[in-house]
């Protein structure tokens, strides 16, 4: 009786549920055989089994395809294939910098390139109130020239009425 090179439950072989890319069934589930690619705590033993199965695998490349987007969410940082050096443009079109140990940093770690400028002229971390204003309108010119100030959003208000 074979038994999941993961988990070591028994295999039950049925044609149904079996996967169309393994020449010969190794685990008993697609959950094991992705926690298997990804590297989950193993012991040494069950390691090399895993490494030694997925030898014999070939895969096409719509499949290569399919298990890197599965892996996307587990690789973070450099490790993803999607890695653009921490930086990323949000949905206003602004520039947004890989800052984790930043205070206002957001849920995901970044933080806006213009308010990292303007802390680093300033030499202090800016308040959340604080706003920033491009003077010649383009977003992505981050330059100190180009950037003003404003205590909150009611004086930025201000100097677009004036």
């Amino acid at each position: 009786m074979k038994k999941c090179l993961y988990c070591d439950k028994k295999l039950i072989r049925n044609i149904k549920r079996s996967f169309k890319y393994f020449s010969i069934q190794k685990f008993c589930n697609r959950k094991c055989y992705f926690k298997s690619r990804i590297g989950y705590k193993l012991s040494e033993k069950t390691k090399q089994k895993i490494s030694n199965a997925h030898k014999g695998i070939k895969f096409s490349q719509e499949h290569k395809r399919k298990l890197s987007i599965s892996h996307l969410g587990k690789l973070k940082g450099f490790k993803n294939p999607n890695w653009n050096g921490g930086k990323t443009k949000s949905t206003q079109g602004y520039i947004k910098i890989l800052a984790n140990n930043h205070p206002f940093a957001d849920k995901y770690g970044y933080v806006y390139k213009h308010r990292l400028v303007m802390e680093k002229h300033l030499g202090r971390y800016l308040k959340p109130k604080e706003v920033i204003h491009h003077i010649n309108g383009n977003l992505l010119d981050n330059r100190i020239k180009n950037l003003k100030l404003f205590i909150n959003q009611n004086e930025h208000i201000k100097f677009h009425k004036l």
